[in-house]
């Protein structure tokens, strides 16, 4: 039996759907549960939320599908270099994002990436194959049977198993399933399959057909809202922690142009909260003067999110706070190392090599100071430059006579008579041992270094301790998140142009609408509503209307 839970934004849906998990856990025995989402991000949170649900019976669909199948290698990571090698030329694919998280906006480089997307969505919304174009089918003859001589299964495959199986794995006797609305129709037929079988006691589908915004890989609401089911079975979710009453009506002006969706009852919270329309140089070619517009958020300690429809949009803007020093990160999508500048790509991260360095410095680490370790001078030493009077090689050797954790006084590093350059690191200023340190680093370390030294240079070192009080992303980025301040910007790509004005389809124009409503109600106190770029032909705003 289905249960449908609707929960817009800030009502605290991952909260109550860990209640419903842990309740049924309690009831059924927690082997006897399957909880499962559209994003790996959100499998780690709910498990993060000490659910009793068994490791396996845990994860994203597509996991528990590809483990359910015996965990084949996958065509679109290991597969590409083979396939591309004996394709036409016309069907070479680019290698797949690492999860579903990471492929909004993925560039298509390859010939044959549009085939092999229009390929995987109308597998998505189990569209018939006769109707497929004459491209798409050639490119999935050639696909299939490299496929099958090879061993190799691509990502919608593994739904396929999924939906020939008769029951989940685990066979369990309560299914959840949160994010239900980004779900395509192939997907929430394996669920509903799943949750039909004899064993099952019932289901429940957590979502918000007002967030509906993968619609590129074949989400659509209806899917999410259909079949109907008795209003008895349906549970909303009304009151927002998140959102206030100026921000949640500006919101519910974009979202009521939504051709189709559920009504629901959402309420905001009792702060009025403001909705700032920017002035003319608030836009994304203009990143000098929309850091200076947000100084006085970020001086009283405010979270500020800045969001654009597309990621291309923003790189003026990430290059000005790289050059300037202004920290900054996207903690939903770490694996982006474009907003995580911060986070190690691999290894030691560099702003943790420049802060072992200033280790002993108090106006970086306070009460934390203290003289380095083994283990903090193997950090930096690494960094520098392989002829630097010796100075390298002796400090290598001294690691590796000492346990890595013994404190040690400068006078056990260098000798007495150290020459002057070296005398800046130990007993210089903060601002002396950051040119020293710089001065001498390799090529190579050059490039990593560069942006903590322009932090520490222009904001002071300590600001690498803390977390970047700037958020930077797509919409589709962020969903979940929210910040104290959030800056929306109205630019649209060709594409979403084209959506937009879509005069056929009122579900390509939904999704614009429904993109700008999860942006809009990430903030919880300030909405900020920039201009669109110089020069861009293709922008939206107010309350969504077509380049207004």
């Amino acid at each position: 039996m289905e249960y449908r839970c609707f929960g817009p934004p800030g009502t605290g849906k991952t909260t109550w759907l860990t209640r419903q998990v842990k309740r049924a856990s309690m009831q059924f025995g927690s082997e006897n549960i399957l909880a499962t989402s559209f994003t790996k991000a959100s499998a780690v949170e709910l498990a993060g939320r000490n659910v009793t649900v068994e490791k396996s019976q845990i994860g994203t669909l597509h996991s528990i599908c590809y483990h359910a199948m015996g965990s084949p290698p996958i065509a679109e990571k290991q597969g590409v270099d083979d396939w591309n090698k004996t394709c036409d030329n016309v069907h070479r694919i680019s290698k797949t994002k690492n999860s579903v998280d990471e492929m909004e906006g993925q560039a298509q480089k390859e010939d044959g990436d549009e085939l092999f997307a229009q390929y995987q969505y109308l597998r998505g919304k189990q569209v018939d194959r006769e109707t497929w174009p004459p491209g798409v089918q050639r490119f999935a003859k050639q696909w299939e049977k490299w496929k099958t001589d090879t061993g190799f299964a691509d990502f919608v495959d593994m739904l396929e198993f999924g939906l020939n199986m008769d029951y989940a794995p685990g066979k369990p006797r309560v299914l959840f399933c949160d994010e239900a609305q980004d779900m395509n129709p192939l997907m929430l037929n394996i669920i509903r399959k799943w949750g039909g079988h004899e064993s099952v006691d019932y289901f429940i589908n957590v979502g918000d057909d007002d967030q509906c915004l993968y619609n590129f890989l074949g989400a659509t609401p209806e899917a999410f809202l259909n079949p109907p089911i008795p209003g008895d079975r349906e549970k909303i979710l009304p009151q927002s922690y998140r959102v206030p009453k100026a921000v949640q009506k500006f919101a519910e002006r974009i979202i009521s142009k939504v051709s189709h969706r559920k009504t629901k009852e959402y309420l905001p919270r009792e702060d009025e909260g403001e909705v700032l329309t920017a002035g003319g140089s608030w836009n994304l070619k203009n990143p000098g003067q929309l850091i200076r517009s947000v100084e006085k958020y970020l001086e009283d300690g405010k979270s500020v999110m800045f969001l654009a429809s597309c990621s291309y949009m923003l790189k003026d803007l990430e290059k000005y706070m790289r050059q300037n020093g202004i920290t900054f990160h996207n903690p939903f999508r770490l694996r982006n190392k474009a907003w995580n500048p911060l986070s190690p790509s691999a290894g030691v991260a560099s702003k943790d090599r420049l802060l072992a360095f200033l280790r002993n410095e108090s106006e970086v680490w306070g009460d934390m100071k203290r003289p380095w370790t083994a283990e903090d001078v193997e950090k930096w030493v690494h960094c520098l430059k392989a002829k630097e009077s010796g100075l390298k090689n002796k400090i290598k050797t001294w690691i590796k006579e000492i346990p890595p954790t013994r404190l040690m006084g400068v006078n056990s590093i260098f000798e007495p008579d150290i020459d002057e350059i070296v005398e800046n690191i130990v007993f210089g200023e903060v601002e002396d041992k950051l040119q020293w340190f710089r001065s001498h680093l390799t090529q190579t370390a050059k490039r990593g270094m560069e942006y903590p030294l322009n932090v520490a240079v222009e904001q002071g070192a300590d600001k690498l301790r803390e977390e970047p009080q700037i958020m930077i992303g797509t919409i589709h980025s962020v969903k979940g998140g929210e910040a104290d301040v959030v800056f929306l910007f109205p630019d649209l790509s060709a594409s979403g142009h084209a959506q937009l004005t879509n005069k056929v389809s009122p579900e390509l124009k939904d999704s614009i609408f429904r993109q700008f409503y999860v942006g809009a109600t990430r903030a919880r106190e300030t909405l900020l509503l920039g201009k669109p770029s110089p020069r861009s032909p293709y922008f939206a705003f107010p309350e969504v209307g077509q380049d207004d």
